[in-house]
């Protein structure tokens, strides 16, 4: 997880950058409305760049948050209730879209074959090591609002997840409600029309970088914290 959270960083700050750029140019675009319009097609394009890298992090910390979880050797039938509720119905969703998508309908970020997705569903009747899908723990619905990413960290078996990355940013559940749909109402505007009803700021978009980047390690801190308990030891478990 820790990869995932420094391979954000490095996203965001090259949305920073981007932004410091625009900053600079903001007196020659005040005299040049070619220009200025293509700093504002940037700044809207960066807000849809900024959910895809967030959407991406978040796949990429389910895929490592799994991948340990599958490596301690814990009896499936001693996992929390909602990592394996999880498993079966959003593994089973995953591996439709998979056969679907193979069969020439809409892609999506699975790459695994349905074979393979397949395989991992039904070793969970296997005597030796199991493997959880880990794609049906990295579902966003391509709108990674508060509810969104609060049902994220559930799934994974972290209760009370809207207190516990509260606690975990600093940031208020209101805040963080708010400024995430702000962030998305933006992205969905220029996504749909190319012409959001505002053109973000530069300086409003690195506050959108900041606060992403307060969720994402807000993240690995629960998660990191959450792999250290009773639950997922597996010595405690085989007492």
């Amino acid at each position: 997880m820790h990869d995932a959270i420094s391979d954000l960083r490095s996203s965001l700050a090259r949305v920073r950058d981007i932004t410091l750029d625009i900053d600079s140019q903001a007196a020659n675009a005040l005299a040049d409305r070619a220009l200025a319009e293509r700093l504002e097609t940037i700044r809207c394009a960066l807000v849809v760049i900024l959910t895809g890298y967030f959407e991406n992090f978040l796949r990429d910390v389910a895929r490592d948050f799994i991948s340990n979880v599958n490596s301690r050797g814990i009896p499936f039938a001693a996992l929390p209730d909602k990592l394996r509720e999880t498993n079966l119905a959003e593994g089973g969703r995953a591996l439709t879209q998979r056969v679907k998508a193979e069969g020439g309908g809409r892609t999506t970020f699975i790459t695994a074959s349905s074979a393979d997705i397949a395989a991992r569903l039904g070793s969970i009747h296997s005597t030796a090591r199991f493997d959880l899908v880990w794609e049906a723990f990295a579902q966003t619905r391509s709108n990674p609002n508060f509810t969104v990413i609060k049902d994220f960290l559930a799934q994974l078996g972290v209760a009370t997840p809207g207190l516990a990355l509260a606690a975990a940013t600093g940031l208020s559940h209101q805040f963080l409600s708010a400024n995430l749909e702000s962030l998305l109402s933006l992205r969905n505007e220029s996504a749909h029309s190319g012409q959001p009803t505002v053109v973000p700021a530069p300086s409003t978009i690195r506050d959108f970088c900041d606060l992403l980047e307060r969720i994402g390690d807000g993240f690995v801190q629960i998660l990191c914290e959450h792999l250290k308990t009773a639950t997922f030891s597996p010595l405690i478990i085989r007492l």
